[in-house]
């Protein structure tokens, strides 16, 4: 690995906090908050395959208070995708319907940006405070509150383009299984 990318330095000066999600993805970042002591909080999905170097640009810009919120955003056009041949008729398929799912989502809670739920964002320690006060989904839509949140205080988010590098794509039928539990969730902060 070339370690002369800034991302590394930057890297040097941050504390990794790996907690087993078995209570639900919410709770884990939750308590990785809570463990952690720094302004700025980058959190990263592995499985989704975003390169690391997102992050560079990104605590840049909320160090810089430029936004409270940057997302790693892989729908827009300056995002790339690094995908076995074998995964692209996968990696198509999972890509149309995000893009259903995230314009219900969008048109549901009124939001503009284009990926709601990327799995991949660097906040401000406030945005995330506030964030975990108000939490109700316990699995992946911390980035859907975070958001929510931001709007309803009238914080600066924005979107990056990224770079995806997948191994192997998920099944459809655990696809299938993840949107079920999606729409579930979805109902419990559309109730809140």
């Amino acid at each position: 690995v070339d370690r002369s990318h800034p991302f590394w330095a930057i890297c040097e000066e941050f504390s990794e906090a790996q907690i087993a999600p078995t209570a639900g993805r919410s709770l884990a970042l939750r308590e990785a908050y809570l463990l952690s002591r720094g302004r700025r909080l980058w959190i990263h999905r592995i499985e989704e395959g975003v390169l690391p170097f997102f992050f560079a640009q990104a605590d840049l810009e909320v160090a810089e208070n430029r936004a409270q919120l940057i997302i790693a955003t892989r729908r827009l056009a300056d995002s790339r995708f690094r995908v076995p041949v074998r995964d692209l008729g996968l990696t198509y398929g999972r890509h149309r319907f995000g893009q259903i799912l995230q314009a219900i989502v969008r048109s549901l809670f009124g939001l503009s940006v284009t990926d709601t739920h990327s799995g991949v964002c660097v906040l401000t320690r406030k945005l995330a405070h506030l964030t975990f006060a108000a939490q109700r989904s316990r699995t992946s839509w911390f980035e859907l509150e975070a958001l929510l949140v931001a709007q309803a205080h009238q914080m600066r988010v924005r979107e990056q383009a990224v770079t995806v590098r997948i191994e192997r794509e998920k099944e459809a039928s655990r696809v299938f299984s993840e949107a079920l539990a999606v729409f579930s969730q979805l109902w419990v902060i559309l109730r809140a």
